[in-house]
């Protein structure tokens, strides 16, 4: 980057970007703090349904302020976006907290519930983080949040462990364990998924052919938060009843790197596909093992010649 495109990017940072992040993202909810704090307060004294009234309408400002994103950018909104309206949330739950007596029911509930949306934020602020891969900074705060998001965890499940062996069970412990596990389910949500999707096509790939690697392709695309993403795959032909297919298994960036495209191309691999639709194939992720594979046929057919 030279001298020019330097001071367009610090110029285009400090009077477009920065400004609005100023206005959208501190001073608005700064304003929010400053001019509803007392009647939030007052409302949440009075009254528990008016309590969980006004954080029902705080969930319903925050879906419509990301379906007017998702409107206006015609796409999803970003990880970032989706942390700001947890933090919304978090601010409103916050201040009903501080208003309502320490020693009442609602006090405790409020608790909770500040504390799950504090974990929510921390883990999908981590995902923020995470995706800034130009920027160990980004990455060590990335590692630090789920760190953090972890012991909680922890301590929240010997919480809920204490109180059933103690069998000193209420309504803050159920509330708690139910939180605890919607957690876990989040934090494993997108893995789950996928483990899912494959393994009902594994189920349905029965069948079973010889492919080869053909060439191997790099797509960049963009993430939710518009920074390039390159994800590479081989793209393996397998020939069932005499008529060709193509399907793509994936690889990484680091295992290409280390062996080299040329050591791929015209590899066998074995190919399950389904038997009802033989252009639906099931492929694992390409990794040592195929080059193991190779070399141990190498071997063999070292062996059967010398014999």
């Amino acid at each position: 980057m030279n001298k020019s495109d330097l001071l367009r990017t610090l110029k285009s940072f400090f009077l477009e970007k920065l400004p609005k992040a100023l206005l959208f993202y501190i001073l608005a909810p700064l304003l929010c703090v400053v001019f509803l704090s007392k009647p939030i307060g007052e409302a949440a004294r009075r009254s528990e349904t008016a309590a969980f009234l006004i954080l029902l309408a705080a969930l319903a400002a925050v879906i419509l302020n990301w379906l007017v994103y998702t409107a206006r950018r015609r796409k999803r909104p970003s990880t970032l976006v989706f942390s700001y309206g947890v933090l919304c949330l978090l601010i409103t739950a916050y201040m009903e907290h501080e208003a309502v007596p320490a020693d009442s029911a609602l006090s405790a509930t409020l608790a909770i519930i500040c504390g799950s949306l504090m974990m929510i934020f921390f883990l999908v602020l981590s995902h923020w983080f995470a995706s800034r891969r130009h920027s160990k900074a980004a990455l060590a705060i990335a590692v630090g949040l789920r760190i953090a998001f972890g012991v909680v965890l922890f301590f929240m499940a010997c919480q809920v462990f204490r109180d059933f062996e103690t069998r000193c069970v209420s309504r803050e412990t159920r509330i708690t364990a139910a939180i605890l596990i919607a957690l876990l389910l989040a934090a494993a949500a997108p893995r789950l998924l996928t483990l899912i999707r494959r393994s009902f096509l594994r189920r349905r790939a029965t069948a079973q052919t010889e492919g080869t690697i053909t060439r191997i392709i790099g797509e960049t695309h963009l993430d939710l938060d518009d920074d390039p993403v390159t994800l590479f795959h081989c793209t393996v032909q397998y020939t069932v009843s005499d008529h060709s297919y193509e399907t793509q298994a994936s690889v990484t960036r680091h295992f290409l790197r280390r062996y080299g495209k040329e050591n791929f191309i015209g590899r066998k691999i074995p190919v399950f596909y389904d038997p009802s639709d033989p252009a639906k194939a099931f492929m694992s992720r390409i990794d040592r093992h195929v080059l193991d594979q190779k070399e141990e046929e190498r071997e063999q057919a070292n062996g059967t010649a010398s014999a």
